[in-house]
């Protein structure tokens, strides 16, 4: 938020991406193989023929517990929007390069300062589904009792949503 062009209050964020099970797999052999990339590579467009992909933001620390507001969409939904695409190159792609061109000059430029309308009204159409869900969720449930993890009692603490390595 800001006061006179001052940010005053801007809230915790984290980016959150779950790969699928094979992507996963992928990632292991890489791994397995000291880093080293396989010596056949190929990029796969077609190929991908199902799957889904869901995009949104997790409001964590409300009333209600949280609150995830997104995009569902599927591969036969974005390749009937636009051909030779998956779900996640529309949901995240388009509006972004529509208002970079739309702003040639603005070097970069940090999410919060971007016009957001302008995006959603690029994105809109190529979203397919759009959720709200409410959920009791907390950091602190299914916790694995394998590990004694610290944990804060106020459930929305920083300390208690990342990830020790």
């Amino acid at each position: 938020m800001r006061v006179d062009g001052e940010v005053v209050y801007r809230p915790t964020v984290h980016y959150a991406y779950r790969p699928c099970d094979d992507a996963m797999l992928s990632i292991e052999e890489f791994a397995g193989r000291g880093w080293r990339l396989q010596d056949n590579k190929r990029i796969m467009h077609d190929e991908i023929v199902d799957g889904a992909d869901e995009l949104g933001v997790l409001l964590m620390g409300n009333e209600k517990g949280v609150y995830w507001y997104g995009s569902r969409l599927t591969t036969p939904q974005a390749r009937r929007l636009a051909p030779h695409n998956a779900a996640t190159s529309l949901q995240v792609g388009g509006a972004g390069i529509v208002w970079a061109l739309d702003n040639p000059r603005a070097g970069v430029v940090e999410p919060d300062d971007i016009d957001y309308r302008t995006v959603m009204r690029v994105a809109r159409p190529y979203l397919g589904e759009m959720v709200g869900v409410y959920d009791r969720w907390t950091p602190l449930e299914q916790r694995s009792p394998l590990f004694d993890t610290p944990c804060d009692e106020d459930p929305w603490q920083f300390f208690n949503v990342r990830v020790p390595w």
